[in-house]
């Protein structure tokens, strides 16, 4: 069932009709007690507060990782530490390495500054041409896990401020777009984060599930040229990250045709039906 306020529960593709923030301009995102989270559905996400991350300097200068796609390693695999520039398209390489042979990967922070908006991709090696994997790094964290889950999760959180896959904007909203990141999956695991899976979510809302659902739409991507391939086309994003960030901003976008990309695969559960 939904919980009060949402758009009422329907079934299957039409679920993805209600992707976008439910805030008009993200760059000013007040506090507030209950948010709607778009991932597949419009549902609404009950806070306590949406604060931005620390502006401490983070304590940790290496950052240790580790990336998979539907819990297979991604092996030689380049991976690119991004501090956020001041508007969408804008970040800066922190630094660059290659994942090992179990996907295992260690990366400098040092560069790091007060107030940076950290996020990490995964491209090439094992992965599909036009699949990039994502995961957003808290402002004290030292470890992280980039898969499907995480890269939904940070697509979505920063949307309003990704273009050509790559972020900025100004503060304090790209703050709290990145903060929203880990209240639908933990980096530090690459799982469903604690709020997301209990109530008032976890199987009370649709959200759960449609995160699922696009995780497994990019475990197809890999699996399949071809699927990476149609969901470029159906939302006019070259590569995955900007693909959801497009679909975020705009649900209405062939919906039927991409909730269809996830069929044959059940890896992340529960899914839409």
């Amino acid at each position: 069932m939904c919980v009060k306020p949402a758009i009422a529960c329907i079934s299957g593709a039409h679920r993805l009709r209600a992707l976008a923030p439910s805030f008009s301009d993200v760059t000013y995102i007040p506090l507030m007690s209950r948010f709607l989270i778009a991932a597949t559905a419009a549902v609404a996400l009950c806070l306590s507060s949406l604060t931005g991350a620390s502006a401490a300097i983070a304590a940790n200068t290496t950052l240790i990782g580790k990336a998979t796609i539907g819990g297979a390693s991604v092996v030689g695999a380049t991976v690119t530490t991004w501090k956020a520039g001041s508007t969408p398209g804008s970040a800066t390489i922190l630094s660059t390495t290659t994942t090992a042979s179990q996907g295992g990967f260690r990366t400098d922070l040092s560069d790091r500054a007060e107030g940076d908006v950290v996020y990490v991709q995964v491209s090439g090696g094992s992965l599909a041409p036009r699949l990039v994997l994502m995961a957003v790094i808290g402002p004290d964290q030292g470890r992280v896990f980039v898969n499907e889950l995480t890269t939904v999760a940070s697509s979505y959180g920063l949307a309003q401020f990704l273009e050509r896959q790559t972020a900025g904007g100004t503060h304090p909203g790209i703050v709290n777009a990145a903060s929203m990141a880990g209240n639908l999956v933990n980096s530090n695991t690459g799982v469903i984060s604690d709020f997301l899976a209990s109530a008032p979510n976890g199987n009370q809302t649709q959200t759960l599930a449609t995160v699922n659902t696009l995780g497994n739409i990019l475990i197809r991507c890999n699996e399949s040229p071809n699927v990476c391939r149609r969901l470029a086309n159906f939302t006019d994003g070259s590569r995955t990250v900007q693909a959801l960030a497009n679909l975020a901003k705009d649900p209405s976008r062939k919906v039927k045709r991409v909730f269809k990309l996830s069929n044959g695969v059940n890896t992340n559960n529960p899914t839409l039906t």
